[in-house]
């Protein structure tokens, strides 16, 4: 994993951070295999890894995620609820994508005017 822009000594700085782990290198090769091969689990697995990653796009995890989905047959993974390209039914939705399978920009998500719009309200009975 590599961080960017760390904070040191308060001030943000353009250095970086790699870190090595056994346990993620052992979790991402194991849910990049299985994930190529359908198995929806080890892609949430790789999904979270991309997040560990900071939805790094260069990173191997987010990468490999976008990529599946992109790559993934509309038949296998019907579109059935969101019309909205980077969501296959199953699969973890954590980028919007293009056309052409790259990220969004988040003002094209936040912007758009076909986007979602939600509102949700609680009460609290004792």
């Amino acid at each position: 994993m590599v961080y960017s822009n760390i904070n040191t000594g308060g001030k943000t700085g353009q250095s970086s951070i790699v870190s090595n782990s056994d346990t993620i290198t052992y979790l991402y090769t194991k849910a990049a295999m299985n994930c190529n091969k359908g198995n929806i689990q080890e892609c949430h697995v790789l999904a979270n890894l991309c997040v560990l990653n900071l939805y790094d796009v260069e990173s191997s995890p987010c990468r490999l995620l976008i990529n599946i989905v992109k790559n993934s047959p509309d038949n296998a993974l019907a579109n059935s609820f969101y019309a909205i390209d980077g969501y296959k039914a199953g699969m973890p939705w954590i980028f919007y994508l293009t056309q052409g399978g790259t990220p969004k920009p988040a003002n094209q998500i936040l912007e758009a005017e076909g986007r979602v719009k939600f509102h949700a309200s609680f009460s609290y009975v004792n």
